[in-house]
């Protein structure tokens, strides 16, 4: 019988799950494979991933059927947060179906409203938004 994983989010809580769910994520998948059993019983601490997100990512991963973009978060944050850790982890078909979510809601948007919307500031000065905009008038 394979033993269950335990993950440790950023604050410490434990998420259980059964291995051969954990092996979904190639970074618990190669730790697995590459450690020997004893130190394999030791919750692996997943830095960076809070608990609503670490909690969403073991649901995906225990589900065990097709993700849709109906099953991702509505908000943006948490959305970015799922394309965050599911890349951290290397879960590419949680990344992909997150990833494609952020595309559905920044689609036909401008650069303002994408950064209204995820809460992004402007990183260029009004004149060098003004020469992108000047190099690049097919998109504007």
């Amino acid at each position: 019988m394979m033993a269950d994983v335990t993950m440790l989010s950023s604050s410490g809580t434990r998420f259980t799950l059964d291995r051969s769910a954990a092996m979904q994520s190639g970074v618990i998948r190669r730790l697995l494979e590459d450690c020997c059993s004893d130190c394999c019983s030791d919750p692996v601490p997943i830095a960076g991933v809070d608990d609503a997100t670490l909690e969403r990512i073991v649901k995906y991963c225990v589900a065990g059927t097709v993700l849709t973009t109906a099953d991702m978060p509505e908000n943006q944050r948490d959305l970015v947060h799922v394309v965050l850790a599911a890349n951290y982890l290397d879960i590419p078909h949680v990344l992909s179906v997150a990833c494609q979510c952020i595309a559905d809601t920044i689609k036909g948007k401008t650069a303002e409203q994408i950064r209204e919307a995820y809460g992004l500031e402007n990183c260029l000065t009004r004149a060098e938004e003004a020469e992108v905009r000047a190099q690049n008038r097919w998109a504007f």
